[in-house]
């Protein structure tokens, strides 16, 4: 329990608001979100401690909430609009030039 009144808010504090998600750097993304993935797997493994952790404190709870919110409104953006693969050029013409013709090889 003493760990979990260390490690949480330490997690929590590296979270991201929206704005600085959006502008952060790719360290700063990084960081939120394994701080994320920490937090939704140390919740379920204590609950009860980890409900007491946070009805002690409103701001992380606030906080820990706003990124739950943030990361169930990508997973719906993800699922509306999936991000299409740009189709590979098959036509494009080699960068390294082969000195045996391998057209007809099947």
């Amino acid at each position: 329990i003493q760990m979990l009144t260390l490690l949480v808010p330490i997690l929590i504090n590296y979270l991201l608001d929206e704005n600085k998600l959006q502008r952060g750097g790719k360290y700063q993304i990084s960081l939120h979100q394994q701080s994320f993935q920490w937090l939704s797997k140390i919740g379920p493994k204590y609950p009860q401690e980890f409900k007491t952790l946070m009805s002690q404190s409103t701001e992380l709870k606030t906080k820990l909430e706003n990124a739950v919110r943030m990361s169930h409104q990508q997973a719906q953006r993800h699922v509306k609009h999936p991000e299409t693969l740009k189709p590979i050029n098959k036509t494009a013409t080699p960068l390294i030039k082969l000195k045996t013709d391998f057209s007809n090889f099947n």
